[in-house]
């Protein structure tokens, strides 16, 4: 377990263990492929089909599932098996059920006459890879220790990076080659391949961890729900709530779209997962290089300013290619896509590292996942939009409004920062030691 909530670092709390770094990150790449596939290639596959920008919601479907984490968390907090581990008895069974639902794909072609039932195929497995989410987070909260976030942060960020890299670019070139039927089983492989480590690496199961869930499951469902109620009630959860919604947004509303515009200049399938894959791993490389060594020179704080100074002028060379519609060269466009991926990577690192900070030792898995699924909402409302705006305000107003997007959160996390850091420090010393000043915790529901 994290040793975040004690007082005093040890020496070997200040040294990183690569191993389970490694075995996290490959956590987080294996989820990458399939999601990669289906967020980033598949509109891109569609807008070449045709498909109108006003449609494009549709895809935002699959991701409602990731809405009720919040509801899945205490469950997966809760029950396990102490013999397997209290998060791989969750993200095993739900890899293998992710996996089959995906490759089930392969028995339909993307095309719009079964494209309501790729979405539902989609929304089936997002239930089972919304508890492997969960998990996985609740692992990394877990065993990642307070010296080790920012470059679990960043290595989940480069991994997630060459995740989307395989995906957008070698599956576009398998997609070329082999069709649609290979490509969806090598993302669904590939997801296997990758999260196998995490498999064999037994886990570190503490008393208090034992009895925490022992104290749940005998508790019923007030139990399962008082997690949620504490974290709805806190104070912190007041800044976090929104920033992390803010986040989602932002995030969420340039990936799923950068391939459609691309189509509509004129690169074929396979140029566009070889220049957005490429954009993406060079992009989140530096980026989250830049960030773990920005946020320890200037703070989280004076990151953001700098990268709220940033986003526009970032942002402006794409936009006037998309208003003046110039045909262009591949690396062109790699370059100016890049500029926004790159301040948006920035922005992701230090958001990742934020939210880890976030979570309370005392309902690590709970805190962690009620901010993802909040996130995600964001990212749906994104996924929803997006090609509304693209439709209404053309292509240069859509690169435009994603940039507004990231300032709204860059400010969000610029101008309640301190104080959310306060309350964090109050939360925190009140779990220590075990009473909760008023507005801070809360007493236990009966």
């Amino acid at each position: 377990m994290s040793n975040d909530g004690e007082s005093g670092v040890t020496a070997s709390e200040t040294r990183a263990d690569w191993p389970k770094l490694t075995v996290i990150a490959f956590m987080y790449m294996a989820q990458t492929f399939p999601a990669g596939f289906a967020a980033g290639l598949m509109p891109t596959l569609y807008r070449e089909q045709g498909l109108a920008l006003e449609k494009f919601w549709l895809f935002s479907l699959a991701i409602i599932p990731y809405w009720v984490r919040w509801a899945i968390a205490p469950v997966v907090d809760s029950y396990w098996s102490p013999r397997i581990g209290p998060r791989r008895s969750w993200f095993i069974p739900c890899t293998f059920i992710a996996v089959l639902a995906y490759m089930s794909l392969a028995l339909f072609e993307p095309t719009e006459a079964y494209l309501f039932i790729i979405v539902g195929i989609l929304f089936v497995k997002s239930m089972f890879t919304a508890t492997q989410e969960v998990a996985i987070d609740a692992y990394v909260v877990d065993n990642v220790t307070k010296s080790e976030r920012p470059t679990a942060a960043a290595m989940n960020t480069v991994f997630e990076a060459a995740g989307q890299f395989a995906a957008l670019a070698g599956l576009a070139i398998v997609y070329d080659r082999f069709g649609w039927q290979v490509a969806v089983c090598v993302s669904a492989l590939l997801m296997l391949v990758f999260i196998t480590p995490a498999f064999f690496r037994k886990e570190r199961v503490d008393k208090a961890q034992l009895q925490r869930a022992q104290e749940a499951r005998e508790g019923g469902a007030a139990a399962l729900i008082q997690p949620l109620v504490r974290f709805f009630r806190r104070r912190d959860s007041y800044i976090i709530i929104p920033f992390v919604l803010a986040g989602g947004l932002y995030t969420g509303l340039m990936f799923p779209m950068v391939g459609p515009f691309l189509i509509d200049l004129g690169f074929g399938v396979g140029e566009i997962g070889a220049m957005v894959g490429t954009v993406l791993l060079a992009a989140t490389v530096l980026g989250s290089l830049s960030s773990a060594r920005l946020v320890g020179r200037l703070g989280e704080r004076r990151l953001m300013f700098v990268l709220m100074v940033a986003i526009i002028p970032a942002t402006l060379p794409v936009a006037y290619l998309a208003f003046t519609k110039a045909a262009i060269s591949a690396p062109v466009a790699i370059l100016v896509t890049f500029l926004p991926f790159f301040v948006l990577s920035m922005f992701y690192v230090t958001f990742v590292n934020l939210r880890l900070g976030y979570a309370s030792a005392l309902q690590a898995g709970t805190d962690y996942s009620i901010g993802s699924a909040i996130s995600r909402i964001g990212q749906t409302i994104a996924a929803a939009i997006g090609g509304f705006i693209a439709a209404w305000s053309g292509w240069a107003g859509f690169f435009l409004v994603a940039a507004l997007f990231g300032i709204g959160a860059m400010w969000l996390c610029w101008f309640t920062h301190a104080r959310l850091q306060r309350l964090i420090e109050e939360r925190n010393h009140s779990e220590q030691a075990g009473a909760a000043p008023a507005g801070i915790g809360e007493p236990a529901l009966n």
